[in-house]
């Protein structure tokens, strides 16, 4: 993935307005960890050491928007329990899996969630 970030093959989005903004268009990241390296496509957090306030700001918000990230990715794989190990398939054949459960899940939540299903975890029957 990193590979495909660096040479421009994800067909990410040109950056877009943020809703109710009128400043210039806010460009699409990947959000990473401090070990990445920055990039046009991938942000991360300033480094921890001699931190200013505005940074330290900002590494508290970015951690936060991480946060949003990683309960996203939460709730994604206890829908698709697939996800809580490697997938013992062939790679064309993970691909498939992948864009599947992506697409039946935005469905799920576009169309059957409820405001309280996420909050509501339960194990497996």
């Amino acid at each position: 993935m990193g590979r495909w970030l660096q040479s421009n093959q994800l067909d990410v989005p040109q950056p877009a307005n943020l809703p109710g903004s009128t400043g210039p268009p806010a460009p699409y990241v990947v959000v990473g960890e401090e070990g990445f390296a920055l990039s046009s496509q991938l942000m991360r957090p300033f480094p921890r050491r001699g931190l200013d306030a505005k940074r330290r700001t900002f590494n508290y918000r970015f951690s936060r928007a991480r946060r949003f990230v990683e309960c996203a990715f939460g709730i994604f794989t206890h829908k698709w329990r697939v996800f809580l190990s490697p997938i013992q398939l062939a790679p064309q054949n993970v691909n498939v899996v992948i864009k599947a459960c992506v697409l039946l899940h935005n469905y799920v939540r576009t169309y059957e969630a409820t405001p309280d299903e996420d909050a509501q975890v339960e194990s497996p029957p």
